[in-house]
């Protein structure tokens, strides 16, 4: 439950308490600080964790509350001279903190909040060789020269353990057509195919997107034919009944020209 402050002129929380102070509605004379304070020491006994953040945020308020209103207590300094700056209210001057502190504690939610999207990012781990990026080391630290540097660096290349890094996953090239000339190889050598295990690793998107392409060609010359019993579901590839493969042609003309006959249809 939220710290809730009992006082003989405000009951309710301590953000509302300042907030009533800032819009001048409660005068910051008559509030016990004493009293505040040790109600939420009886209120930081009896939790069984205590929250470092809002302890922070309180002792930040009450500090601001008591330097204020010892400033109101004290007697005014007499002017020595006309020309210095006219006293400043405390009230305008816990207003003004009170802003601040607004502020600051808006900046400390968004980098919360900016934190927090970061750790859902996890970035491929690829090693960029420098020669790429033009780095040239032209000004040596003091004595060092760059052979010192390197030195060093062989030094503790020597002992230090390689970096576990994932590697880069090498691209792929298939073409339609030559997907699909496997395809009708494998059917003819098959009964039935799941179209998941059509080719044995699939690494990329585009290999999954020309294997499909190649099957719904296949369908269309009428030498193979699909089943899937649910959406989503396993995707199995048969041929085409008697007479379909030895009917049916792959045209591969068509493909080696980039697109598929009849793609124009």
């Amino acid at each position: 439950m939220a710290y809730q402050i009992h006082l003989p002129i405000f009951e309710g929380p301590f953000d509302l308490l300042f907030h009533l102070i800032k819009q001048q509605k409660i005068d910051l004379k008559e509030i016990p600080i004493a009293e505040i304070t040790e109600q939420y020491l009886n209120y930081l006994t009896a939790l069984e964790e205590i929250d470092l953040d809002m302890a922070g945020e309180f002792l930040v308020m009450a500090a601001t509350l008591l330097s204020i209103k010892v400033r109101m207590l004290l007697p005014e300094p007499a002017a020595a001279d006309e020309t210095e700056e006219e006293p400043v209210d405390p009230q305008q001057l816990l207003i003004a903190r009170l802003l601040e502190y607004n502020r600051y504690k808006e900046a400390a939610a968004e980098l919360d909040r900016l934190s927090r999207g970061r750790e859902k990012l996890f970035p491929r781990g690829a090693v960029i060789p420098l020669s790429s990026l033009g780095c040239r080391y032209t000004r040596p630290v003091g004595d060092l020269t760059v052979r010192d540097l390197k030195a060093a660096m062989e030094s503790l290349s020597a002992v230090a353990e390689p970096p576990d890094l994932t590697p880069i996953i090498p691209e792929v090239r298939v073409t339609v057509r030559e997907r699909l000339e496997e395809l009708h190889h494998l059917l003819k050598n098959q009964v039935r195919l799941a179209f998941q295990s059509l080719p044995p690793s699939l690494l990329q998107r585009s290999e999954i997107v020309v294997t499909f392409l190649a099957m719904l060609e296949l369908i269309r010359l009428g030498l193979c034919l699909v089943k899937q019993e649910e959406p989503f579901g396993l995707i199995e590839l048969m041929p085409a009944p008697a007479g379909g493969w030895e009917t049916g042609s792959l045209e591969t003309e068509a493909w080696e020209k980039g697109e598929p006959s009849g793609a124009g249809a």
